[in-house]
């Protein structure tokens, strides 16, 4: 093919051996350099605008398999020469091509600038950019939001926030810069939705959280504000409990009976109910009458001992699940606290718990619930 030799030809003539070290390096990418700059390559694709469309998928195809980095921007500058006849055969034609992508500019590129377009004019392709978010491949989970581009500049949102409510939350930092970046894009054309998203997915990575607040900087302080523990009734998206747990509300005469954890404990120096983790194979009522009278030598038939309701935590490094009960015992009972876990005990009233500021966190929704305080 002539092109391709006169392409080349041209490459090497405005080579820069250090640019091509440095773009390498910033780019982390595996491929060779020749040291261009982005407008020299727009420049030389523009020289080829006039062959037929599927000459111009021949010769992306030379350069997209070159194993040269700036060729494969050139193969896809010299397809955007072709807007018009963006369609789905080129659709096809890219997405089995499009693993070869191995840096963020190359998805970017081609996904804003060539397969956006044709997602925005064929919705029904919807169904290929989910399964393609799904991919073990992270380029191509980044592939998927950013295709979303088109879309969001016709003000259509929805495709980009389901794809989000995944994405914010991926261990790969460059899938998480593409989901902030279209959360960013799409504030733009409804700050109002996006602002409520970003409210409703504080815990999102950081990377995604930056990029998506860079216009709602007031987020950032909410997010600085924000609990470091969350408390759902449903199970939550991303939700990976490590663990079980059972906490009790145990009541005399319309008082809680609180334990101060030993200093040496996690959250130390701190008041909570008596509670626990569920052994291996232990039923959550077990391990409630188990924790009782570990914590406090109180012993208690299962029966007496109510289950209030099942909750969903998620903290920033673990998530787990709680069972909440309640029990009301009918008089005053000697407690034997276990020193190794616990510092002393006291009965105080619901109201007054949630005036205490050394209280383990979710103490405050365990009364609340039990009493039907507010």
């Amino acid at each position: 093919m002539i092109e391709i030799n006169e392409i080349r030809k041209e490459l090497q003539s405005n080579a820069n051996p250090t640019l091509a070290v440095n773009y390498k390096r910033y780019l982390k990418s595996q491929y060779n350099f020749y040291g261009l700059r982005v407008p020299m390559l727009r420049k030389i694709a523009k020289k080829y605008k006039n062959m037929s469309i599927y000459d111009a998928m021949n010769l992306f195809e030379e350069l997209w398999n070159s194993g040269n980095h700036e060729e494969m921007n050139l193969g896809i500058f010299l397809l955007q020469n072709y807007k018009k006849q963006f369609n789905l055969e080129l659709w096809h034609f890219l997405m089995k091509r499009i693993e070869k992508a191995k840096s963020w500019d190359h998805i970017d590129i081609l996904c804003s600038g060539i397969l956006g377009y044709i997602l925005r004019d064929n919705i029904n392709l919807t169904s290929e950019i989910k399964k393609l978010s799904e991919s073990n491949n992270p380029w191509m989970r980044r592939a998927s939001i950013i295709t979303t581009c088109q879309l969001i500049r016709q003000n259509k949102i929805d495709l980009t926030i389901l794809l989000a409510e995944k994405l914010v939350y991926d261990e790969d930092i460059y899938v998480q810069k593409g989901a902030g970046w279209m959360l960013r894009e799409a504030g733009k054309k409804n700050r109002f939705v996006i602002r409520d998203f970003i409210l409703n997915h504080l815990d999102m990575k950081n990377a995604a959280f930056s990029y998506a607040t860079e216009k709602m900087m007031e987020l950032r302080e909410a997010r600085k504000n924000q609990k470091d523990y969350e408390i759902f009734e449903e199970v939550p998206f991303n939700f990976n409990p490590v663990f079980e747990g059972v906490g009790c509300i145990v009541d005399f005469n319309g008082k809680v009976i609180i334990l101060k954890r030993q200093k040496t404990k996690s959250q130390g120096d701190m008041w909570g109910l008596p509670s626990g983790k569920i052994e291996k194979n232990e039923k959550p009522e077990d391990a409630m009458q188990r924790e009782i009278f570990e914590e406090t030598g109180l012993k208690i038939e299962k029966e007496k001992i109510k289950f209030i309701k099942k909750i969903f935590v998620k903290y920033k490094d673990y998530d787990f699940i709680y069972y909440i009960y309640s029990t009301k015992l009918e008089s005053k009972p000697e407690i034997k606290i276990s020193l190794n876990e616990h510092q002393e005990f006291k009965w105080i009233k619901p109201e007054t718990s949630l005036k205490m500021k050394n209280i383990i966190q979710g103490l405050d929704y365990c009364v609340k619930l039990v009493y039907g305080l507010k």
